[in-house]
């Protein structure tokens, strides 16, 4: 990347990033970037990434990982306002710009959908086999340790399927399928097997993140029925979510409810394709095109910016 900028001279280039909570590489390529625009897409704000200086070593040694960042967490985020003062960012939701500017000041502050990808259409929901699907990495906070209770909480008739890298490792359930990662076709087979897609998330950690798995179900053109908070209930006003209030009860009780329920699944599946028709990939392209042109702009506007 630096050597790109040379190459075009730092009055001349732009740079963006694709800033994740645990992406270190990224933050800090922003950081010491010269560019004479720097943009960014932040996926789990309020913070650019958990673990500033997180490298290798750290992330096998946990306790000295924590000993570098939590006593100092203060002076970390200060390092990441001086990054996101430079930036123009992006967000994918209107909680995740409330949550950035909430503690720090972007240059400018842009909201734009999550994409979500055209994918071959399936069978009709009401057609696929009786179950349901868990979908992503396997992570603390995504609720997989509540397997055994969640399949207490659904009828046996309806099978509970579960795929994501590192699902693998979960202890076998009587009625619960794990299928370990899925990619390509794999893919496609898992979400065409299940009629929705349920994420018994537990906590969002304080971060406010766009659900890449949500997105990933819509996309194979699946419902997802999710917690009523974080960035679900803002989803839900597009279609093909639905934000359940309460806890694991009535998540359970609502998707087994849809996915035995016909005019449900269809209404749904409308809901579905709502979602896909305003975040498609090229729609999304053009938001961003958009959005750089601004920035763009607006650096030259200042002085910053010299055109060739």
């Amino acid at each position: 990347m630096r050597r790109t900028e040379r190459s075009l001279g730092g009055a001349h280039s732009m740079s963006h990033f694709e800033l994740s909570a645990g992406a270190l590489l990224p933050f800090w390529a922003a950081a010491f970037s010269r560019a004479a625009v720097k943009t960014a897409t932040v996926h789990d704000p309020p913070r650019l990434v958990w673990w500033p200086a997180r490298t290798g070593l750290l992330r096998r040694l946990r306790a000295v990982n924590a000993a570098t960042h939590r006593p100092f967490d203060r002076l970390w985020r200060r390092i990441e306002a001086a990054v996101l003062r430079r930036l123009d960012i992006v967000v994918l939701s209107h909680a995740g710009a409330a949550a950035v500017t909430g503690w720090a000041a972007p240059r400018s502050i842009t909201m734009i959908p999550h994409y979500i990808r055209n994918a071959t259409p399936g069978e009709a929901l009401g057609s696929r086999p009786l179950a349901v699907g868990l979908f992503g990495y396997l992570t603390p906070t995504k609720g997989y340790d509540r397997i055994a209770e969640l399949r207490g909480l659904i009828p046996e008739t309806i099978t509970i399927r579960i795929a994501g890298r590192r699902t693998e490792a979960l202890p076998a359930t009587d009625g619960v399928e794990v299928l370990g990662p899925v990619e390509g076709e794999d893919e496609g087979r898992f979400f065409g097997s299940v009629r929705a897609i349920l994420l018994p998330y537990a906590s969002s950690g304080g971060f406010v993140s766009a659900s890449g798995a949500a997105m990933r179900a819509l996309s194979h053109g699946v419902p997802v029925v999710a917690p009523a908070s974080g960035v679900f209930t803002e989803y839900a006003a597009r279609g093909g979510i639905l934000a359940v209030p309460g806890g694991l009860d009535d998540l359970a009780d609502t998707v087994s409810r849809l996915v035995t329920d016909d005019a449900a699944l269809q209404k749904a599946s409308e809901g579905v394709s709502h979602a896909v028709s305003h975040a498609q990939i090229s729609v999304v392209a053009d938001q961003y095109r958009e959005f750089w042109m601004r920035a763009l702009t607006a650096s030259a506007r200042s002085g910053k910016h010299e055109e060739r």
